[in-house]
């Protein structure tokens, strides 16, 4: 991967909490055990989850979906969340309570390679825990990783999804350079686009949106060169 060129960077996506999010057709897919997602968070409120990034037909159905949650009262972890077979429930693998804080920027990785996923936070690693014990004892099939069931659905920035795959758990804050990638990034590849943001043209990379567009344009592109 080419890190030793950025694309300046000035504008950041603001999220009001008034259902506002970005949404892409992400043409390509991921593998189902195999990805990074990546990018900029600014959190205005963690008082209430904040959906950061999401692509299913239903939170629990396909595809995956990534935000904040509260296994310890508050809702101050990352979570990644990935179907299990037809059982409406999901595999989850956490960081740890007061990972993220209000009013501060965080880089936020979630590298997931054969189905294990690796969280950093301002790249640090930062991963407390998964369900997939639990997950074994209780549902058929039992799992023992991730796995990514093919979706149809828009890609989304700021958002999550419910059970049905509408729009809920809206952002409060700030998104910057989110990007995509059908590789699971290293932890020494994930410092090195903290320092400097991808091109548009690394290899792996899907789909990138620095929000570069400017406070009046109305359309959030792609650099990838993919066309989502």
């Amino acid at each position: 991967n080419n890190a030793t060129e950025s694309v300046e960077n000035t504008y950041s996506m603001s999220f009001d909490n008034n259902s506002e999010y970005v949404s892409s057709n992400l043409n390509s897919t991921l593998s189902p055990q195999t990805a990074t997602w990546m990018g900029w968070f600014y959190f205005d409120d963690l008082s209430l989850p904040n959906g950061m990034i999401a692509q299913n037909n239903g939170y629990n159905t396909n595809g995956y979906y990534i935000n904040t949650a509260n296994p310890y009262g508050t809702y101050t972890s990352v979570y990644l969340s990935t179907p299990i077979g037809n059982t409406n429930q999901n595999a989850q693998t956490w960081t740890n309570e007061n990972a993220i804080t209000t009013n501060q920027w965080h880089h936020i990785a979630i590298s997931l390679s054969d189905g294990i996923a690796s969280i950093y936070v301002d790249g640090v690693y930062n991963v407390a825990g998964n369900n997939f014990d639990y997950a074994t004892q209780y549902f058929n099939p039992g799992i023992n990783s991730h796995y990514i069931e093919a979706s149809t659905a828009d890609f989304l920035i700021g958002i999550g999804t419910d059970f049905w795959g509408s729009v809920t758990q809206v952002m409060n804050g700030n998104i910057d350079n989110i990007s995509v990638w059908d590789i699971a990034l290293s932890a020494e590849e994930i410092q090195q686009y903290i320092n400097c943001s991808p091109t548009g043209i690394e290899e792996g990379l899907i789909g990138y949106w620095n929000f570069e567009e400017g406070v009046n344009e109305g359309q959030v592109l792609d650099l990838s060169g993919n066309g989502n």
